[in-house]
């Protein structure tokens, strides 16, 4: 297993970086390996990302910019890139960046994903969006660097978070129980654990949540029994955002 920062990450699933706009625009995606597409597609979605350069030459400045946590370096590079200005980048999450957009405190919102009820929230509020895919990022599965399991199936994942395994043992590792840490309800990371169990529903008998990235990194290097938890984040903050490395080492 690929140690990173002093930290091991179980199993990564590669998702799309949207941004998202208060306003429909007839732009689609941009993947650097494209899945099946024949060349026509190819060329339309360079076009379309072209286009979406330079409405974003033109116009940048005048935006309100707003995300989740795990974005701001994407949303810095954006700025390097169209702005004339230097501003502090400043992200107000997931949930709270989308209620944003919706009342009109912004105009902007970088994401990895966002629940259906959110996207029929705006639908019933009038708001027609247009969604646009720049990027990708990695949805990471964190354990202490102490536990001897050194990878886990998505399947193994899933049982885990679902409650079927419940024990180390049961996937090669030590006799000792799972804990199994979550996020927030309202967090870009639970939204997208919820899409990654897919029909399979999460544990919510005696689950524990964090509200935040860092504390559940945090948690999972230092607690007490962390050698036994595992947990999920953004692949972004847990390489590049975590401010105190020192404390998993």
């Amino acid at each position: 297993m690929k140690e990173i920062n002093k930290k091991q990450l179980i199993g990564l699933c590669i998702l799309a970086l949207f941004i998202i706009l208060g306003v429909k625009l007839s732009l689609d995606r941009n993947i650097d390996e494209p899945s099946i597409q024949d060349e026509d597609e190819i060329i339309e979605d360079n076009q379309e990302i072209e286009t979406l350069k330079m409405y974003l030459r033109e116009n940048y400045d005048r935006f309100v910019i707003d995300g989740s946590t795990s974005t701001k370096p994407l949303h810095e590079s954006l700025s390097n890139l169209f702005s004339s200005n230097v501003v502090d980048i400043v992200h107000s999450k997931t949930v709270d960046a989308f209620n944003k957009l919706l009342s009109g405190e912004n105009d902007i919102v970088i994401g990895v994903d966002y629940s259906d009820e959110l996207l029929d929230k705006a639908k019933t509020s009038g708001i027609d969006l247009g969604k646009i895919e720049i990027t990708r990022e990695g949805f990471v599965f964190l354990i202490n660097k102490n536990n001897p399991v050194k990878s886990l199936s998505i399947e193994q994942i899933k049982d885990i978070y679902s409650g079927k395994i419940t024990n180390w043992s049961q996937v090669g590792g030590d006799d000792a129980p799972i804990k199994a840490f979550q996020r927030n309800r309202d967090s870009g990371s639970q939204i997208r654990m919820i899409k990654f169990m897919g029909d399979t529903k999460l544990i919510d008998k005696d689950a524990q949540y964090f509200d935040n990235m860092g504390s559940i990194v945090e948690v999972i290097g230092n607690y007490d029994e962390g050698k036994y938890s595992i947990g999920y984040n953004m692949y972004t903050f847990t390489e590049k955002q975590y401010p105190n490395q020192d404390a998993i080492s």
